[in-house]
């Protein structure tokens, strides 16, 4: 006599103790709820019928395509959102060239070590581990308000202050999206020491150092 495996019947036995494989005797069967349930929560059945067992590898093929295509889906995004920032640093750059062209200078080099990381994720360089000249990380102090247009040089502060703040969301996205990755330490030291070297150049332009 056949016995049908349920969904409920799954779900209470998982409650009372979680198991990764399922083993389907051969008086056994399971019923569409009860199937989905195993593939769902990617619980391997060990049946003796084979639709079952191709199934479940058709559904952990498609999920591991589904994780592999949206890794390359952020890893573009990421690339682009740096290269986004190498053209804004050489935009702010080139508004500045008339003005200082020793802080055009350090606007450029700082452009060229966010395409490091970039060329380091595309896996043409390697990483320059750095160690951050604040190594508190803490830039919650740096702000540019109105008070600050009335400069001489506010051109020159605001163009440094929005690269700063640029950065800043840019650092958010990829803590945010690359969570556990190995390479998210390398490119936050590196965005730290970016980010240290702009808080300095913004303080100095504000004249508070």
């Amino acid at each position: 006599m056949l016995k049908f495996i349920t969904e409920e019947y799954l779900k209470d036995l998982y409650r009372k103790e979680p198991f990764i494989n399922f083993d389907l005797k051969t008086n056994e069967r399971l019923t569409p709820g009860g199937r989905q349930y195993l593939l769902d929560k990617g619980i391997k059945m060990n049946s003796n019928l084979p639709t079952d067992n191709q199934e479940a590898l058709k559904k952990q093929d498609v999920e591991a395509e589904k994780i592999k295509s949206d890794e390359n889906l952020k890893e573009k995004k990421l690339l682009y959102k740096l290269k986004a920032l190498e053209a804004l640093f050489l935009s702010s750059a080139s508004e500045m060239l008339n003005e200082d062209i020793k802080l055009t200078q350090k606007i450029i080099d700082l452009g060229r070590h966010i395409k490091g990381i970039r060329e380091f994720i595309e896996g043409t360089c390697e990483l320059e581990i750095t160690t951050p000249k604040n190594s508190n990380k803490n830039f919650a102090d740096i702000e540019v308000t109105d008070v600050y247009i009335h400069l001489e040089n506010s051109k020159e502060l605001l163009n440094l202050y929005y690269l700063f703040c640029k950065l800043e969301e840019f650092k958010y996205e990829v803590i945010l999206d690359f969570e556990g990755a190995e390479v998210l330490e390398g490119i936050l030291k590196n965005i730290y020491e970016i980010e240290a070297t702009l808080s300095g150049m913004i303080k100095k332009e504000a004249g508070e150092i």
